[in-house]
């Protein structure tokens, strides 16, 4: 039964996609991930809550606008 499963799995065009785009991926997603850190570092820092980052991240999204607005809450 699972080996079933996983031949359809291998088949679905999907999943070959995903598994053709993933390294390419993996660079820039890593790059999210180290700037994401350290935004969120910066904005405990400031002593602003913690739901702050995730919200201005979805809300906002103007790359390096986040910082400067957090610049004007705080200043």
């Amino acid at each position: 039964m699972q080996e079933q499963n996983e031949t359809n799995l291998n088949r679905a065009p999907v999943w070959r996609a995903f598994r053709a785009a993933a390294p390419q991926t993996l660079p820039v997603f890593a790059g999210y991930l180290v700037l994401g850190l350290g935004y969120g570092i910066y904005v405990q820092s400031l002593g602003l809550p913690v739901w702050l980052p995730p919200l201005m991240g979805t809300v906002v999204y103007g790359g390096s606008l986040c910082y400067v607005l957090l610049v004007q809450m705080v200043f």
